[in-house]
């Protein structure tokens, strides 16, 4: 996945691999909920998760959840 290539080193590309791994489908979910569009429920994980890559290395994976509930709910409202 192009998303990967995205992270700078290996300690956050771990991190973000773990993240990715436990939440990609909740965020999905989440996001098909919000828009009822499958296509805008991809894109705004999409850049949920960009958006989180940029703030890796910042962040607890443990404050990750709500921030995931903020860039969702968030990014909906642009699309």
């Amino acid at each position: 996945m192009l998303l990967f290539s995205m992270v700078e080193n290996e300690k956050d590309l771990s991190k973000f691999q773990r993240i990715y791994d436990q939440y990609k489908n909740m965020m999905y979910w989440v996001a098909y909920d919000i828009t009822k569009n499958t296509h805008d429920a991809e894109d705004v994980v999409q850049l949920s998760l960009i958006k989180l890559i940029d703030i890796l290395y910042r962040i607890e994976e443990e404050e990750i959840l709500p921030n995931i509930f903020i860039s969702l709910q968030n990014l909906d409202t642009k699309t």
